[in-house]
């Protein structure tokens, strides 16, 4: 069952160990994390398996909950400095 992580789902992948070292090598070749080499094949395989429409439309709505998730942060950042530091004493 995958674990959500703020706006992402967090999943786990098992690969068998020769498969996994191709990966492994793949992904150091081309200066990259494992996860996120697995990453990009699977959104590939999504974007060519599902109607374009689709894919777009969850670029798009993965593209606004990002800067949805940006703007909050600076707003967190901009609140803390704003907010009066107490001191203990």
């Amino acid at each position: 069952m995958p674990i959500r992580h703020g706006n992402k789902h967090y999943t786990q992948i098992l690969l068998d160990g020769a498969k996994f070292t191709l990966l492994e090598s793949i992904a150091e070749s081309k200066g990259i994390k494992v996860t996120a080499l697995a990453r990009d094949i699977i959104y590939k395989w999504i974007g060519e398996n599902v109607p374009p429409e689709l894919f777009e439309e969850a670029n798009r709505l993965d593209q606004l909950m990002w800067e949805e998730s940006v703007k909050n942060r600076v707003k967190g950042r901009q609140k803390q400095k704003t907010t009066p530091f107490k001191e203990d004493g």
